[in-house]
């Protein structure tokens, strides 16, 4: 079975590259792509895959489409760019019938702000019934079995840095000084979402994430505080039935986890 992976350069697709050549699958097996869209961190990607293109001399095919203008421009407060995985799975549809999307544990935790009806508009597109959704509209689109899943999905991006350092640690190395996990221009800057969770995995598995960031993670910045404040708030009012219970605490669990670890063994403190 062949698979298509969208490889953006990020320490997520970098994984299931890794965890499917893990079970056997080799580079003719799997038709990696990126989408340049207009991303503000797109250059930032560009250097990531070229890096990784040339270690493991791996073929990544390019997808350019103009998605982003004026009236869709992501930000650091809102970097939300509605249905986008919907588009990184239509590409991988030129390589194989499944496409597999990168979303560990824990990307399915809702976000709400305060006052706001859209619990779940970040994660409207990467968790389960999205994929599955989009696996029957593809497939009556195209008159082939398309299917959209995660194969990461087992274990949060901490316990999946856990699994490389045991596995391939002279990989996970470098694929963590390479890929790309920030919404700024430059990677790492330390005051949005992408690097709290980079900053957590790293924190919880003894690497000093100064040897990575260019900035430290800024706690104050509007981001991380939202990120924060979000998930204390939803850990309160989430029942076991709801659909994302468990996405939601496992994401909660590895904060709490990385702040803990800070205090404890690195004498820092943090501020909610």
């Amino acid at each position: 079975m062949k698979i298509s992976i969208p490889f953006s350069g990020g320490w997520d697709s970098a994984i299931t590259y890794f965890w499917l050549k893990h079970n056997g699958y080799s580079d003719d097996d799997l038709f990696l792509y990126n989408v340049e869209y207009g991303q503000p961190y797109a250059k930032a990607e560009a250097i990531a895959i070229k890096r990784i293109k040339q270690a493991y001399n791996l073929k990544i095919k390019t997808y350019k489409v103009n998605l982003l203008d004026q009236s869709n421009k992501p930000d650091i407060k809102d970097p939300t760019i509605p249905a986008r995985n919907l588009l990184m799975v239509y590409f991988g549809i030129f390589g194989s019938d499944t496409v597999a999307i990168s979303s560990p544990l824990g990307e399915y935790a809702p976000y709400q702000s305060y006052g706001k009806d859209d619990t779940f508009k970040k994660v409207q597109d990467k968790n389960p019934m999205a994929f599955e959704k989009m696996s029957d509209v593809l497939s009556a689109l195209t008159g082939r079995n398309i299917k959209v899943r995660s194969f990461i999905e087992s274990r949060t991006k901490t316990q999946w840095l856990t699994w490389m350092l045991e596995n391939y640690p002279k990989d996970a190395e470098f694929i963590l000084g390479t890929t790309v996990s920030c919404h700024s221009n430059d990677n790492y800057c330390g005051k949005c979402q992408p690097c709290l969770w980079k900053w957590c995995m790293m924190i919880s598995n003894d690497i000093t994430p100064n040897d990575y960031f260019t900035n430290k993670v800024d706690f104050e910045s509007y981001a991380i505080k939202e990120a924060i404040d979000n998930l204390v708030h939803l850990n309160d009012i989430t029942k076991e039935t709801d659909l994302y219970h468990d996405h939601l605490k496992a994401r909660y669990n590895e904060l709490n986890i990385a702040l803990g670890t800070l205090e404890s063994k690195y004498g820092g403190t943090w501020k909610k």
